[in-house]
């Protein structure tokens, strides 16, 4: 079962960039919820943000492919 929560939920992720933080960010992000990341390293934010959205982007490119 696979839930779609928009941008009706907001979270607050600690330990985001690593381990069981970063899967909870991932699928929180897929499903569209509005997400901060924490974490020790301002840097590996940064960095895991980028990886985010440029997973999400490609990921919505081939959803729009598949679709079309």
């Amino acid at each position: 079962m696979s839930a779609t929560y928009g941008r009706e939920l907001t979270a607050i992720v600690t330990g985001a960039t690593s381990g069981i933080g970063l899967a909870v960010t991932e699928l929180l992000a897929e499903r569209g919820a509005r997400v901060y990341l924490c974490a020790r390293d301002a840097r590996n934010v940064e960095l895991t943000v980028q990886r985010l959205r440029q997973g999400l982007h490609r990921r919505r490119q081939s959803l729009r492919h598949r679709i079309a």
